[in-house]
């Protein structure tokens, strides 16, 4: 771990949003959270499936672009505002595109 950029990149994004629910200071909730991380992780993943099964692509391992995934997640969750976990599910599903 800690081998790459984006892991430190993780940690701090992920200290923000734990500080942020601890002191209540800010307008964050769990579920919302949950849902922007979940949906970025799932889009991500089933691109990956699609982009290596149907067009012979060996870009990148898994875990690298799960990592992108995460500060998505991490990154809509802190500066995304909104009372709807469907919201946020449809920001976080138009941030990824398949690059054919």
């Amino acid at each position: 771990m800690f081998q790459d950029a984006r892991d430190y990149q993780i940690c701090f994004l992920s200290l923000f949003l734990t500080l942020g629910l601890w002191t209540k200071d800010w307008t964050l909730r769990p579920e919302v959270i949950v849902s922007a991380i979940a949906t970025c992780l799932i889009v991500q993943t089933l691109a990956s499936i699609l982009q290596t099964k149907f067009f012979a692509s060996t870009h990148s391992p898994w875990v690298a672009s799960l990592r992108s995934a995460l500060i998505t997640g991490l990154s809509l969750s802190l500066l995304l505002r909104t009372d709807r976990w469907l919201t946020m599910s449809f920001a976080a599903r138009s941030q990824f595109s398949v690059n054919f």
